[in-house]
């Protein structure tokens, strides 16, 4: 959605939805701790289905009006359509050093998930209960806001490679 409206020239600002969506999950993982501590871990898949009933239930309002659409043409669908296919490997003889950058980001992505996969078992070792583990995963989420509320500013003052490279 958001390459089909920066296609179009409007710009997004990726800075604050995703502070919005900090603030969503910890409000989300709070819930779901106490929710879990009142009934029982059977309530995630309920709770989650009418979750994402709403999310879908709201995406279909972000579309452009006709009018809209009109005054902001797909500027880079022609382009996309004239592109030469390439393999994978023409890919990454291309761009090596993006591939070595989306290898790293794969590495960190699977350490991280691998603390979070095993976190309910470390807060319980620790002597906590479900609504402590919402607490711990809510407080995780609530400290990352101020880095995507400003995100925008950050990339204005020290620029986004020196921002990939910290």
């Amino acid at each position: 959605m958001c390459f089909g409206y920066i296609n179009r020239g409007i710009p997004m600002n990726f800075g604050l939805p995703r502070g919005i969506g900090s603030v969503a999950s910890a409000a989300a993982s709070f819930s779901m701790g106490r929710l879990m501590t009142m009934f029982n871990p059977h309530i995630t898949l309920p709770f989650f289905i009418g979750f994402y009933a709403l999310v879908m239930i709201f995406g279909l309002f972000f579309k452009l009006k006709p009018e809209e659409e009109a005054a902001y043409p797909d500027k880079l669908h022609d382009q996309m359509q004239k592109a030469e296919r390439g393999s994978f490997l023409d890919f990454f003889k291309k761009y090596r050093l993006f591939c070595f950058f989306l290898l790293g980001i794969i590495v960190l992505k699977a350490g991280n998930q691998i603390i979070f996969t095993y976190l309910n078992r470390i807060v319980e070792r620790a002597g906590g209960d479900n609504a402590a583990l919402g607490r711990a995963i809510a407080i995780a989420s609530l400290t990352e806001l101020p880095a995507m509320a400003f995100t925008k500013n950050l990339i204005q003052k020290f620029g986004s490679a020196a921002l990939l490279k910290i």
